[in-house]
Formats: C-alpha cells, sequence, structure tokens
C-alpha cells in the first residue's frame, strides 16, 4: 500500500522528498498503529519515496527538457514506462 500511494504522488509533485513527507504524515501512524515499529515504518515510506524522480513528471526531467537540443515531449514519452 505505501508504494502504491508513493506511485500515485509521485505523479502529482514528482519529488521525493514531498512524497515521503506527503505519505509518511499518513501512513507512518496507521503502521504504527497495525503493529510496525517506527523506524521501520519510516524506512519503507522513504524507500517507496525514491521513485518521485523517477516517474514523470518528475522534477529533475521537467528541468532538463527546456534544453535548446531536446523536446519536452521527448523526457515524457521517454520515461512513460518507467513507472509502470
Amino acid at each position: 500500500m505505501v508504494v502504491v500511494a508513493n506511485m500515485i504522488m509521485a505523479g502529482m509533485s514528482g519529488s521525493g522528498v514531498a512524497d515521503a513527507s506527503g505519505t509518511g504524515a499518513v501512513l507512518i501512524p496507521a503502521m504504527k498503529k497495525a503493529g510496525y515499529s517506527t523506524p521501520f515504518a519510516a524506512a519503507i515510506v522513504g524507500a517507496a519515496a525514491t521513485i518521485g524522480p523517477i516517474i514523470p513528471p518528475s522534477i529533475p526531467s521537467s528541468s532538463m527538457a527546456p534544453s535548446p537540443t531536446r523536446r519536452s515531449a521527448g523526457f515524457f514519452w521517454q520515461g512513460r514506462f518507467r513507472g509502470s
């Protein structure tokens, strides 16, 4: 569930830090309530949040796209399978 939530968040924000803070605020207390330890819950959310910069529209691909030799559509087209 944590990975799916971070994939959805990554599609909206494209930032790993935003994914970790956004989903962690909700999922870490829920995981603690389910019996997981705090370090384990934080580690799972942190690891799952690393998908944020990979799934488009990511911040690195958006910042590299305006290059005069590259088209921004190409960056999003090349990243279409990374998140699936």
